[in-house]
């Protein structure tokens, strides 16, 4: 019966509450185990407890017989027999009860957080400094939860964040790689990048000639020359009215292959219709020269075979003189001797002044990429030069090779330390006409003596 008994325990140890034990008197423990049903209807079990019960089960089966024969022998009476017999037979239905229990499995983890994924369209690809890209990253996902945030890098050092959408400008040409960085609300991440290649912008048409713009063309020039003289002489009127705001009222171009041809043109221009005059004039044999109410340019001249952002460079030079010329009302000022300072100031000035605003006019017009691109090449040529500023205010001191870089250089800082800046040229133009001394009006103009701006140049020069 001990066999017996330590099964029934293993059952009973497997299922409590449900299955509940007899006392431990004599006479319990030679009678069969009560056995109750199961209280709280629990039909599931762990795997231990799975096991546990199945070996109670068999146990209990294999002993069943053995312990039924023992309790004959020692019972005789028929009704204790049956007794016995049916709580012998409820402990096995209680047993195989608690046995059939269902395995339940415990909880599996939750899944991996899954990354999101970045997606990432642009506008263009292939897009124009300054002009704004559109970058849209809506179409990304995350496949089991949100994406919380988006971080941008446009390439070129700028970055944005929050949104899903963003734009951005490239200010110079080059190749940029543009990237969004997902994050998803667990905090995983995930990127998307796009090669944007960032062309210079095309340059701006030029608008019709103003009714103050005549032409007159030898007839060595080419219909395509002649548009795009034409063309440069219409947008520098037009721009240099920005810059310096005032407009030129009137302009003649003459364009020729001929010296002799514009020295007969500007002879008659100016009322000179002798050959004293076309003796001594283009005899230089120079790229272009500005005056009075009309510019001259010497077509065949090699300064013209350096593409279109000098040539607009050159025409927007001379126009200036012509400018120059119509609020100085200086017309004589070309006959100055070449020793001494032109009515109109230092050499300097009188000629870096055309030749920053010439720079200007084709940086604005996009022939290129800026106007400090523009500069950049003639003020490291200009570095070279030692002559000071002050020692260039005569024709005669300025026979110096690539002299006017320095021009160019010295006008460039004056104008950036000026409050005013450009608009201070038209200042000092209107000072001059008004009949002021050159050094009055340059005081008046950019609000410095000539001399203290000398100085100023000076440690300006030897910092760089």
């Amino acid at each position: 019966m001990g066999r017996h008994w330590w099964a029934v325990g293993l059952v009973v140890a497997a299922m409590a509450p449900a299955v509940i034990v007899g006392g431990s008197s004599p006479e319990a423990r030679g009678s069969t185990p009560r056995i109750a049903a199961p209280t709280s209807g629990r039909t599931s079990c762990t795997p231990s407890e799975k096991q546990h019960r199945l070996r109670a089960l068999a146990v209990f089966k294999r002993n069943m017989a053995a312990a039924r024969d023992a309790y004959f022998r020692a019972h005789r009476g028929a009704k204790a027999r049956k007794a016995y017999v049916r709580k012998q037979q409820a402990t096995l239905k209680a047993l195989q009860r608690a046995a059939a229990c269902t395995v339940v499995s415990p909880p599996s983890p939750p899944p991996p957080n899954a990354p999101p994924v970045a997606r990432m369209t642009v506008s263009t690809r292939t897009p124009y400094a300054t002009d704004t890209v559109s970058f849209d990253a809506t179409s990304s996902t995350d496949p089991d939860g949100t994406i919380a945030s988006y971080a941008w890098a446009f390439g070129d050092g700028a970055t944005a964040s929050g949104g899903a959408t963003t734009s951005h400008a490239y200010a110079t040409q080059g190749t940029y790689t543009a990237t969004v960085t997902v994050m998803d609300n667990v905090g995983a991440t995930s990127a998307a990048s796009v090669t944007l290649t960032v062309a210079a912008p095309p340059p701006l048409p030029a608008p019709p000639p103003g009714p103050g713009q005549l032409f007159t063309f030898d007839s060595g020039i080419s219909a395509a020359d002649q548009d795009e003289i034409t063309g440069d002489v219409a947008y520098a009127v037009q721009d240099e009215a920005v810059l310096l705001g005032v407009p030129i009222t009137s302009v003649r171009t003459f364009v020729s292959n001929n010296p002799a041809w514009l020295a007969d043109q500007q002879c008659r221009f100016y009322g000179h219709d002798d050959d004293s005059c076309r003796s001594v004039t283009w005899k230089g044999g120079g790229a272009a020269a500005g005056g009075p109410g009309a510019i001259f340019l010497n077509w065949a001249n090699d300064g013209w075979r350096y593409g279109p952002a000098q040539n607009q460079k050159i025409i927007a030079h001379e126009l200036f003189h012509t400018f120059q010329y119509q609020l100085d009302k200086l017309v004589n000022n070309g006959a100055t001797p070449p020793n001494q300072v032109r009515p109109s100031g230092p050499v300097w000035l009188d000629e870096g002044a055309p030749e920053t605003v010439g720079y200007h006019v084709a940086a604005d017009r996009r022939l290129f990429p800026s106007y400090a691109n523009a500069i950049a090449g003639q003020i490291a040529m200009a570095k070279t030069i030692s002559t000071p500023l002050s020692s260039l205010e005569t024709l005669s001191q300025t026979q110096i090779p690539n002299i006017y870089t320095l021009f160019l250089f010295a006008v460039d800082h004056l104008i950036s330390i000026t409050p005013a800046g450009v608009p201070a040229l038209t200042t000092y133009l209107n000072a001059l006409g008004a009949g002021m001394p050159w050094q009055d009006a340059f005081r008046s103009a950019f609000g410095m003596t000539v001399d203290a701006y000398y100085a100023n140049f000076a440690v300006y020069r030897a910092g760089l």
